[in-house]
C-alpha cells in the first residue's frame, strides 16, 4: 500500500529528534528538519539524534540531513 511506501521513505520517516532553543522536538522527518531549517527555526550547528545514535550530533555532521 501507499502507507507503506511513505513509512519506509527514509526522508519522510519521523525518527529524529530537533533540539531548538531549550526543548527538543519529534520525532521529525528529514523534510520536517528541512523545512525548519528553511524557515529558519534550525540550523546547521542544531542538535539532532535518533535512536541508536550514542550521543547528539550537529545536522552538519550527518550525511543524509545535509541537502
Amino acid at each position: 500500500s501507499n502507507l507503506e511506501l511513505i513509512k519506509m521513505d527514509p526522508l519522510t520517516e519521523k525518527k529524529w529528534f530537533l533540539y531548538i532553543n531549550d526543548h527538543h522536538e519529534g520525532p521529525l522527518s528529514v523534510s520536517d528538519i528541512h523545512e525548519r531549517m528553511k524557515l529558519g527555526g534550525a540550523h546547521q550547528e542544531s542538535f539532532v539524534w535518533q535512536e541508536g545514535m550514542p550521543t547528539w550530533q550537529m545536522i552538519k555532521e550527518r550525511q543524509e540531513l545535509i541537502h
